[in-house]
């Protein structure tokens, strides 16, 4: 092993040449990523709308979500709206249950013979 090898202060140099390496490393993996996400993402427009809809999304959303700058991944935003528009389906049928077991209550308590 060579003397500039085993010396704590090349090893740092060594280290910090690493860390600076990697983080472009990571940011070019990072777009790569993000526009074979964009190509996938423009194959959901020929699908048909109710495939779409199972997935909680609307043609409209595939769009905005490629109107993204070219870096960003629109994986995520579109992730993020299908959650939201599932969550507020769900508070929705849940609101819808609510009202109906209380207008049921109602009905039952005006009308005893009420089955």
């Amino acid at each position: 092993m060579s003397a500039l090898a085993a010396s704590p202060r090349s090893s740092a140099v060594l280290a910090a040449l690493r860390a600076g390496l990697r983080t472009p490393a990571r940011v070019v993996a990072s777009i790569v990523t993000a526009m074979k996400n964009r190509r996938d993402i423009a194959q959901l427009l020929e699908a048909e709308p109710g495939m779409l809809r199972d997935l909680g999304l609307t043609p409209m959303d595939i769009h905005c979500a490629l109107s993204e700058p070219m870096w960003r991944d629109p994986s995520a935003r579109l992730l993020v709206w299908s959650i939201e528009r599932r969550a507020a389906g769900r508070a929705a049928a849940r609101e819808n249950f609510n009202g109906l077991a209380r207008s049921d209550a109602r009905d039952q308590s005006e009308n005893p013979l009420f089955i």
